[in-house]
């Protein structure tokens, strides 16, 4: 919710589709449900990701491949890319069958900050922008649900523009099943931005918080 919620106060949104395959999208949740796994039951905030590539089909970003190798993670679970995740993802650049690449990884939702992408995965995603000509980077992060609500969950997809030199974000993300496309579902919620300029939702909303303003979002989910 924090991580749409930035872009959209700061960022512009993009109108191209996101269309994953059955398989990235799997790939993606199973990804999502280990990290809650490693948070709910044995409370360790870890990361995990890996990088996912495509072809840009009209006004799609079609994702259909994935790095071989899952990324680990590291210190203080933070996920950080493997030597064997770069060397395949270069080796995969360079066949030139891809012109857009998304480095996601998991954020635990311990807190609303989890739900933000970082300044080092921002920083990170500005630095890949030029990876390799023609092709566009994104970056993507999903947020695990608050335990016993499946339906706080998202994913978000971005990318740094040079030329404005700001973020730019992807709502409509869809699922490719045959010839059909299946909408990633969409919730609207309200965001509390407290005197102390942190956002909080209506889970991680404390008691003693003094709200400052408040805004209607619209958060992408995993849900089909």
């Amino acid at each position: 919710m924090g991580s749409l919620f930035k872009q959209q106060i700061s960022g512009r949104r993009d109108e191209t589709k996101i269309i994953l395959s059955p398989e990235i999208y799997n790939r993606l949740f199973s990804f999502m449900c280990l990290s809650s796994y490693f948070s709910y039951f044995r409370g360790e905030y870890e990361e995990f990701g890996q990088f996912i590539f495509g072809k840009k089909v009209k006004d799609w970003l079609f994702f259909y491949d994935q790095t071989t190798h899952p990324g680990n993670t590291e210190s203080a679970g933070a996920y950080h890319c493997t030597n064997e995740d770069v060397e395949d993802t270069i080796t995969k650049l360079m066949t030139g069958k891809y012109d857009c690449i998304a480095s996601f990884h998991t954020h635990p939702a311990d807190s609303e900050s989890g739900r933000c992408f970082s300044w080092e995965d921002t920083e990170f995603y500005i630095h890949k922008t030029d990876i390799k000509k023609g092709c566009l980077f994104l970056g993507c992060m999903i947020s695990q649900p608050v335990i016993g609500d499946w339906s706080d969950d998202e994913i978000s997809f971005i990318r740094y523009d040079k030329k404005d030199q700001s973020f730019i974000y992807y709502p409509d993300i869809y699922v490719a099943q045959g010839a059909k496309l299946i909408p990633l579902k969409k919730q609207t919620d309200l965001m509390y931005i407290g005197k102390d300029n942190k956002p909080y939702n209506k889970i991680t909303l404390k008691d003693n918080v003094e709200i400052d303003r408040v805004y209607t979002i619209e958060r992408t989910t995993m849900s089909i």
